[in-house]
């Protein structure tokens, strides 16, 4: 019945207030439940605080929050109030009999019967041989024996929950979602610590990602009294947010000010803040992974590890002493991945398999012992077979790779000596056909990179987004956008570098990562130049289209990054992409900006459609989003440039005809992989199969020997001039948005 659970409880409570390790056994009988009760009240309010002398704590929990932070009253150094806890006699509080003989006496409180000593000895004895037993191998009473493979058990022990505790973790996840946030306890946990907590201290809260700290921030603003800035100072911290921004948060705030840092994990191992004292932890982060099954990147919302979790809890105290609240549960801390999953799990390969391939270390086949599948199959944590099939598959797609031995092509030769993604790196290449290498390699160390764009406050959002629209020039393009911004960054840090921070903070861009994205430019045409390309910023007929005409520049992003292509019809919303998936633009690209016009329902003709060119598409919480996107003007360069070009003619069967007799008219279909289809006259078919040939030879020809770039024959060195005509045209005459 309900006795069991009565002693259970009752042992807890006096577990609590004796802070015995051992509670009392259920084998006693109810005397020991009658004495033990008698003790319960004798123990009542006699929690005593030896450095200030203040008793009258309601709970254990309440006195150990008091002891952590007393300063004895003020005016009280440190020596003081050690010789204070010095100077007390042990022997009033539980726990061994120092002076008893063998040391097996135990001092129990009044009401407990002398001929308990040995059972209590008993657990004792019976508690120390199952610690013993609980050590992993190699381990000794918890210490690395010397000899034995060395293993860290981040876990910890873990002890069990009291039906009390129980309850009440049972109470609130039925009132809360574990899932999600609680923003109205990180609220109150902020009012307990400014309420409770003796001296200073900065708070420090963990939050997943900007938009989570963009609405606490809003929270905090809204709320007494932590909207009063004579009190409180709220700084949020995001690798997004300018490097100025960022070093707010190392000041000290002026005295009876209260700082309150907002972050996501850049504080949990990048950096120190002195003067925090507080940490509250959410447990939770937004992590990049890959999903094999649906071939894209996934940022998602998870909880962190239990390594992270420590992380987290050695930030508060880091320089004084502190105080760490996470804000889930014992049993879901259990719960969580010992570490986080290491980067060839949660990242795509294509980049491993062409090193693979370049350091001769896999020589072998799909099927080979030596191999590559073969050979990544023995990592300590091997990533999932599916994902090397999906790398080796798109290296095939690209044309980097042999699609039966494995080899690397002349491209992939070219690409496994770049220091930039696959795709992003055949767009530079194929730039060189196509007359704009200069602009294509500011482009792709910008997709390369992080945005250069700062993330604003919520209430400069729309300034910030006007300006980014400005900088876009029209283009409806991300990455030409980031190539405007660095072509006037040049021109402005002429006039010094004063100049060019305050531009920067008008446009709302990132000071320190778009001078790094500007010194990366010269490594990637270094390593152009050590293939044998000609110097990217030197003028010739690799950049003999200039680096302005969106034509050219369009072109070269969707030679590169196909099959990365969405389209949409009149009338919707998302796009389609190759896969099948619907897809919508991501929020921090300049299309996603309400005035643009991918960012509403697609207006074109019922007989058109609208192509956009994505850099990569990510799993999102709700749906999936594209990031980098380019609109294409026209679908030229996806069938010279692009996948795999068929033709196939039309014959019409005429109702009074026999059904064998067929009648041919002069249209033809255009497919690109099967994929796209295309309708034409048949002469236009003819001549586009006729260019694309002769620019497949012509590309071939170039990367088989870059350094002869410039003496293609005179049939290919045709093709490429035709191409700029065409491109040229087809810009021109598209309807204007």
């Amino acid at each position: 019945g309900d006795a069991p659970d009565f002693e259970q409880i009752e042992s807890d409570l006096m577990t609590l207030l004796s802070g015995s390790k051992y509670p009392t056994s259920k084998s006693a009988g109810s005397r020991k439940s009658k004495e033990n009760t008698s003790s319960l009240l004798r123990l009542d309010n006699t929690l005593t605080c030896v450095m200030c002398n203040k008793s009258g704590f309601r709970s254990p929990e309440e006195f150990g929050t008091h002891v952590a932070f007393c300063d004895g009253g003020g005016n009280t150094s440190m020596l003081e109030l050690e010789n204070r806890v010095k100077s007390i006699n042990v022997s009033s509080v539980m726990g061994y009999d120092d002076s008893a003989p063998n040391n097996s006496g135990i001092i129990g409180t009044e009401g407990v019967a002398e001929d308990d000593d040995d059972d209590l000895a008993a657990i004792l004895e019976e508690e120390m041989e199952d610690y013993e037993d609980d050590d992993e191998p190699g381990l000794v009473g918890g210490k690395w024996d010397g000899e034995s493979p060395f293993v860290i058990d981040s876990a910890g022990p873990s002890t069990k929950p009291t039906l009390t505790e129980e309850e009440m973790l049972s109470r609130y996840q039925t009132t809360y979602d574990d899932e999600e946030i609680n923003y109205d306890l990180a609220l109150d946990l902020i009012r307990y610590v400014v309420k409770s907590s003796y001296g200073d201290g900065a708070i420090l809260v963990f939050l997943p990602g900007w938009a989570e700290i963009s609405e606490f921030s809003l929270t905090l603003e809204s709320t007494e009294p932590f909207n009063d800035k004579s009190q409180f100072v709220v700084y949020p911290l995001h690798s997004g947010i300018p490097s100025k921004d960022q070093r707010q948060v190392f000041l000290r705030p002026p005295n009876e000010v209260r700082k309150i840092i907002l972050s996501t994990n850049i504080a949990e191992t990048s950096l120190t803040i002195e003067d925090v004292a507080f940490v509250i932890d959410t447990g939770r982060a937004k992590e990049k992974s890959y999903d094999p099954h649906l071939k894209t990147s996934t940022l998602k919302e998870e909880w962190i590890s239990q390594a992270s979790a420590k992380q987290r809890t050695g930030r508060a105290g880091r320089c004084k002493a502190g105080v760490c609240f996470h804000l889930f549960s014992k049993r879901r801390h259990a719960c969580m991945r010992p570490f986080v999953e290491s980067e060839l799990i949660r990242t795509p390969l294509e980049e491993i398999c062409l090193q693979c391939k370049r350091l001769q270390l896999t020589p072998g086949g799909l099927n080979d012992p030596d191999g590559i599948p073969a050979f990544l199959s023995k990592a300590m944590t091997p990533p999932h077979p599916k994902s090397v099939i999906n790398a080796l598959d798109l290296l095939v797609e690209l044309g980097a790779m042999d699609e039966y031995s494995n080899d690397l092509t002349d491209l992939g030769i070219c690409l496994s000596n770049m220091s930039l993604e696959p795709r992003v790196g055949k767009m530079v290449v194929m730039s060189f056909l196509i007359g704009c290498s200069k602009a294509a390699s500011w482009m792709a160390v910008g997709m390369s990179y992080k945005s250069p764009f700062a993330l604003p406050p919520p209430s400069l959002r729309k300034a910030a987004d006007s300006a980014k629209v400005n900088l876009s020039e029209g283009s409806e393009s991300d990455q030409i956008t980031t190539l405007n911004v660095l072509r006037t960054r040049d021109t402005i840090s002429k006039r010094g570098m004063g100049s060019l921070a305050g531009w920067c903070r008008s446009t709302y861009l990132n000071f320190s990562s778009l001078n790094m994205i500007s010194d990366l430019r010269r490594n990637v045409s270094r390593e152009l130049e050590s293939l044998g390309f000609p110097p990217v910023a030197e003028n010739g007929y690799h950049n003999r289209n200039g680096d302005f005409n969106p034509a050219f520049l369009q072109a070269a992003i969707c030679a590169g990054l196909y099959p990365n292509v969405a389209f949409r019809r009149e009338g919707d919303v998302n796009f389609s992409t190759m896969s099948n998936k619907k897809a919508r633009i991501h929020l921090s690209s300049v299309n996603a900006v309400k005035s643009q016009p991918l960012s509403k329902k697609c207006q074109v003709s019922s007989h058109e459609v609208e192509f956009v060119i994505f850099g990569e598409l990510v799993k999102g919480k709700i749906m999936f989003t594209m990031e980098n996107t380019t609109h294409l003007v026209s679908p030229l360069p996806l069938l010279l440039l692009c996948g795999q070009l068929r033709v196939r003619p039309i014959y019409f069967v005429s109702p009074q005809c026999d059904e064998h007799e067929t009648v041919s008219i002069d249209r033809a279909v255009l497919t690109v992989d099967d994929w796209l289809t295309f309708l034409a006259e048949s002469e236009i078919a003819r001549g586009l199969i006729i260019l694309r040939k002769r620019l497949d030879s012509a590309f071939s020809a170039m990367t088989s020997d870059p350094t002869s770039f410039a003496d293609l024959s005179p049939v290919e060195k045709d093709a490429v001039n035709t191409l700029s005509v065409v491109l040229n045209s087809a810009y021109k005459a598209a309807p204007k948005r």
